[in-house]
């Protein structure tokens, strides 16, 4: 019957060939990645990891394989970017979720940014001064020395919590 059946590619016909080329289960990995960047920024080492779950989950073929052609191409589109997705994980955590410069590199570490972009993404885009404060004012139900040793266990330096809660006081 070959690939058209009455002027139009037959589903199983498109199927066969997907599968057979493999270009099939790239699309799958391409949709469930573009799913995921749907939701919020990822960092390369990010995606990498949640796509070859889920290809493994699918039991696709030759996994690393497609996962890095996927990658590739969405950093090719500048899609995935880990500058970019530092930048705006410190401006999130700053404002949103504050934390201190120890923890936030801890954290860009674990999600595989490398050390240059970590250094350059908090010597730009970060204030500890501010985090350390936001997070005072979210803690403000706690007494001083309460808040105090809240922001200090944080990982915020000694000196910086006291300047920041007489400021509050």
């Amino acid at each position: 019957m070959g690939l058209w059946h009455t002027g139009i590619i037959s589903w199983q016909c498109y199927n066969a060939f997907m599968t057979k080329t493999g270009i099939h289960e790239l699309q799958f990995i391409i949709d469930h990645a573009l799913k995921i960047l749907s939701q919020r920024p990822q960092s390369v080492f990010e995606l990498k990891m949640k796509l070859s779950r889920y290809a493994r989950r699918k039991k696709i073929e030759n996994v690393s394989d497609h996962v890095e052609q996927v990658i590739q191409n969405l950093s090719e589109r500048d899609i995935v970017n880990d500058e970019l997705f530092a930048q705006w994980y410190v401006q999130e955590r700053q404002d949103f979720r504050p934390r201190s410069k120890i923890k936030l590199r801890k954290e860009l570490a674990d999600k595989g940014i490398e050390r240059s972009i970590i250094s350059s993404s908090l010597e730009r885009y970060y204030d500890e001064e501010l985090a350390c404060r936001n997070l005072a004012h979210q803690k403000r139900h706690m007494d001083t020395a309460g808040r105090k040793h809240y922001l200090i266990r944080q990982g915020f330096p000694y000196e910086l919590v006291d300047y920041v809660l007489a400021g509050l006081s």
